[in-house]
């Protein structure tokens, strides 16, 4: 996918117009090949999965089989594949998304703020990367809960009628939870879904598309759930009811297509004005003016206060807005920030058993003042704002980490998430607070996410030393810098 394609100038004389849908239908074939490959992948992952229950296990230790349901060892075969599949899924609708602004969008809307009257597609694909990564933890939770109900049914089958280990193991594998048939259904509907969200993260990036029009069939097999839904059109941000794309329900197969509602300025997210909401020297405030613990426990609630006050140290911030700071709901997930597109609201979480938490937290918080203090528009600043992160970018394209990064052996759609201009500020900026705070709880986990994380993810000292002064460059130019 090229990086940049510039958006012609719109003819003024046109009126504001619906699209003709025929050239933005996706492929049905090529959809059906990614289930059809999705099924294959996810199938083999579920076997795996279902037998590395079972070893090694007695009458005596039957227990194991739910704990081992809880353990992201014995699950991150399948977490890997589902994650994987999301991302090639998502990458594609990204793609097509794409296509479908440059061969059909073009010339009907103003041409976009960014760069001059460019769009960096770029960052559509990371972040449908990173939706892969967050909604693959979630659906792995989900599938999780749903094995356990009927792992637990089938154990007190095994204690009431006093069959052995192996036909337990049998019955188990030869029923729904490690099929093809379940496998097929996941696939099925998450491909609907993965590929709609690449869509829309091709569409936001444009700066062209406003709305989304909810698709159906229009056959005798569209069901009483979504034939309601067909031809309605949102705006982009909006939900179609309870749902803000497909799919509706399990194994649904409808598609949403862009539209272009008005001759009005390019809707901006809820909530994020053009450049400058870092307000500057006059407005400097502290983080813990901005971020409000909620629900966090003990060990969460200490390492919020230790990183808060290692923050502190280094700099303040600007008039930005206040978000939560609360514990992870997704089992196996370490933290997020997160966004909500309608409401304009945002928060960050904080994983209950992570290794890590102090760094963690640091990281996410960088991803919110990267969004809130560095960007604008809808847009990270890291990814947009090039006057104000230029340095930092290029003394990052300078480092030896990312050169290790790059020879990273991994999926394509991997190796995009973990280059994103995003995902590098947030762990440079993790970094970055460790080094200028001399916080050594921050310098621990440092130590150890170097050791046993990514190769290339974080940097050594003479490695990072000119990323973090181009940083204190930045808080600086803000007026930030303590």
């Amino acid at each position: 996918m090229p990086a940049i394609i510039a958006l012609v100038p719109p003819d003024a004389t046109k009126a504001p117009r619906r699209m003709d849908s025929t050239p933005l239908n996706p492929k049905g074939r090529e959809l059906r090949r990614m289930e059809r490959e999705g099924t294959e992948k996810i199938h083999a992952a579920l076997q795996k999965w279902g037998r590395s229950l079972f070893r090694g296990v007695t009458a005596e230790t039957i227990a194991l089989i739910t704990a081992r349901l809880d353990d992201p060892e014995y699950s991150k075969p399948l977490r890997d594949a589902l994650i994987a599949f999301l991302q090639d899924t998502a990458n594609a609708g990204a793609e097509f998304g794409r296509k479908q602004v440059e061969q059909v969008f073009m010339g009907v809307k103003r041409t976009p703020v960014l760069d001059a009257g460019a769009v960096d597609w770029t960052v559509a694909n990371a972040d449908a990367a990173q939706w892969a990564i967050e909604y693959g933890y979630q659906l792995i939770g989900g599938i999780t809960d749903t094995t356990r109900a009927q792992v637990a049914r089938e154990i007190r089958y095994f204690v009431d009628n006093s069959i052995t280990v192996n036909q337990l193991r049998d019955r188990l594998m030869a029923g729904n939870l490690f099929s093809r048939n379940r496998a097929s259904m996941i696939a099925v509907t998450e491909t609907t879904r993965a590929y709609a969200s690449g869509n829309e993260a091709a569409w936001r990036a444009s700066q062209v598309v406003e709305g989304k029009e909810w698709m159906t069939a229009y056959d005798e097999a569209v069901c009483p759930i979504c034939a309601p839904l067909s031809g309605k059109i949102v705006k982009l941000n909006e939900s179609f009811g309870r749902v803000d794309k497909p799919p509706a329900h399990v194994n649904c197969r409808c598609w949403i297509l862009p539209v272009v509602i008005g001759d009005t300025e390019v809707l901006s997210e809820v909530g994020v004005g053009p450049w400058g909401n870092a307000g500057g020297a006059t407005s400097v405030r502290t983080i813990r003016d901005l971020l409000k613990a909620v629900d966090l426990p003990d060990d969460i609630r200490e390492a919020y206060e230790e990183v808060l006050s290692a923050i502190e140290s280094v700099h303040g911030v600007g008039d930005l807005p206040a978000i939560d700071v609360m514990p992870e709901s997704v089992k196996g997930r370490n933290g997020g920030f997160t966004r909500n597109t309608e409401d304009g609201r945002a928060w960050i979480t904080i994983g209950k058993n992570g290794l890590t938490p102090s760094h963690t937290l640091a990281h996410e918080i960088g991803h919110f003042l990267d969004y809130y203090g560095l960007g604008g528009n809808g847009l990270f600043g890291s990814e947009a704002n090039t006057e104000l992160m230029g340095e930092w970018l290029k003394a990052v394209k300078n480092s030896q980490a990312l050169a290790d990064l790059k020879r990273l052996k991994a999926s394509k759609a991997t190796k995009e998430y973990y280059l994103s201009s995003k995902e590098v500020w947030a762990r440079s900026y993790a970094q970055y607070i460790t080094t200028r705070s001399g916080s050594a709880k921050l310098g621990n986990q440092l130590t150890f996410n170097r050791g046993f994380g990514t190769k290339g993810a974080l940097w050594k000292d003479d490695d990072f030393e000119p990323i973090a002064k181009a940083m204190d460059g930045i808080f600086r130019a803000l007026g930030w810098l303590k």
